[in-house]
């Protein structure tokens, strides 16, 4: 099974159909046969991004937004960088270090990143790493 770093901007993508795009539905329908490795971050961003494009009182599709991204092949990874090494990547590529622990992800597993953040992408493409998206 292919693998490949997923970052929240494309899961949001997925979540919420205004956002979807013809090359979102393309990679999501790829990516249901691949795993997706994320950091623990991506859980605290789904939900904000949940939080922020539904309604208080849509308890069914917020519902259904975390049934779908339950579904997607999804490895968690739970060795978070030194702080030092982080931030230090994250002043390299001129990210924060949010957007910066999907890029050590796809350094330290040697895979392709799923990305629509232009500045992010801008910064994988320059170490040499693929970019899905």
């Amino acid at each position: 099974m292919k693998s490949y770093v997923l970052d929240a901007s494309v899961a949001g993508a997925w979540l919420f159909e205004e956002q979807q795009s013809k090359s979102a539905i393309q990679l999501r329908n790829q990516a249901l046969d691949s795993m997706a490795i994320v950091p623990q971050l991506f859980r605290l961003e789904i939900s904000n991004l949940i939080l922020n494009n539904t309604h208080k009182n849509e308890t069914e599709a917020r519902a259904s937004a975390f049934k779908f991204i339950q579904s997607i092949p999804v490895m968690m990874d739970f060795k978070t960088p030194l702080y030092l090494d982080l931030v230090e990547l994250a002043t390299d590529a001129q990210l924060s270090v949010y957007d910066a622990i999907y890029l050590e992800l796809a350094i330290r597993y040697e895979v392709p990143l799923a990305t629509y953040d232009k500045k992010l992408a801008r910064a994988a493409t320059k170490l040499g790493i693929g970019i899905l998206g």
